[in-house]
């Protein structure tokens, strides 16, 4: 898995500015084939088997859902909601969502649910998928609230008024205010990055009764038809929340030296191993990026290899496809084998 202290350290000069070159889409046509592996020997798991000690329980994805799909379903009344539209398909993660609609839907005493992992690993777009296909059970609506530059409780109030359309008057206390509004509401409420709004654990007295888990105890007491769906990196702590740990894309894995890799390949899953959502996902942003381009019986491994490295993370796997740019797959393979930070993914 990641390790905070790498992932958390900073890339050098020649990283950043080929990160920015790349973003910023100025980078010089390749001079090299795009996906010309040479890996040697590989460390992966076998196939048929989750990665031990694994997440991967089911290690295929299940077939891809995406928001269109989820909004395209006629609804007897218009919803409410701002959820953002997303230009490319939400990708596996069928487990997950499941979860998130029944405990969202049917599990009256799951009033607050933190999604917690890493950044990077897809907390928002999940939350978001799922709030799409909750939207239907609130008659009010769903909402979703970032919380990137919101660090005290009045700019949360701020903002999840502002977001749901209530005007705060000076005249009066604003969580009064939001809360008399928020009491006869059916409603879900997407607090993306929530901790941003977490204090230490030493926090106490004043300092602990204004922060952000105290003022969710709070809402979730004084508004009995809202639900809070949030993200987060680290859970909340607090008695009323339901955690649902996000983790990596699904991934194939398998033992052996190349060769062997092509053979596993070849004999027990030749057109299923596209099916894993870390695969489907990296290879879909290649096919955006080289249209023209196939993928190769020879790009197998270093796929995989990738996928594997990065522990199914989509913004590894999407900042790994942008490096096809500039060099092979097996030589991206080889630098992040080198070094995580490779892909600087905070």
């Amino acid at each position: 898995m990641y390790h905070n202290a790498r992932v958390r350290a900073k890339p050098d000069a020649s990283t950043n500015s080929l990160y920015e070159a790349i973003r910023s889409n100025t980078l010089q046509p390749p001079t090299v084939g795009l996906f010309e592996p040479d890996l040697g020997t590989i460390d992966v798991v076998d196939v048929h088997q989750p990665v031990a000690g694994s997440r991967h329980g089911d290690t295929r994805s299940e077939p891809e859902v995406t928001a269109g799909e989820a909004r395209s379903q006629p609804a007897k009344t218009q919803r409410r909601q701002n959820l953002p539209a997303h230009a490319t398909p939400f990708v596996g993660r069928n487990h997950e969502l499941a979860t998130i609609d029944r405990l969202l839907r049917t599990e009256p005493t799951c009033r607050l649910l933190t999604l917690v992992g890493p950044s990077g690993i897809g907390k928002t777009r999940l939350a978001v998928e799922a709030a799409f296909k909750a939207v239907e059970a609130y008659t009010d609506g769903a909402y979703l609230i970032t919380l990137n530059d919101t660090s005290s409780v009045p700019m949360l109030i701020q903002a999840i008024a502002t977001t749901v359309g209530l005007e705060l008057q000076r005249a009066t206390d604003p969580k009064i205010q939001l809360f008399e509004y928020l009491r006869e509401k059916s409603m879900l409420l997407l607090l993306d990055n929530f901790e941003n709004m977490l204090t230490h654990s030493e926090a106490s007295g004043e300092e602990a009764r204004q922060s952000g888990e105290a003022f969710l105890t709070e809402l979730i007491e004084q508004a009995p038809g809202v639900k809070i769906l949030a993200t987060t990196i680290e859970r909340l702590n607090v008695q009323t929340e339901w955690v649902l740990p996000v983790e990596g894309l699904a991934y194939p894995a398998i033992d052996g030296a190349t060769e062997h890799v092509h053979t596993a390949i070849e004999a027990d899953f030749p057109d299923s191993w596209q099916d894993y959502g870390a695969v489907h996902f990296f290879i879909m942003h290649l096919e955006r990026m080289h249209p023209d381009n196939r993928i190769e019986h020879s790009d197998q491994v270093a796929i995989i290899k990738i996928c594997q490295m990065v522990e199914g993370s989509p913004l590894a796997l999407e900042l790994a496809a942008a490096w096809t740019r500039v060099m092979p797959l097996a030589d991206i393979a080889a630098e992040i084998y080198h070094d995580l930070m490779f892909l600087p993914v905070t």
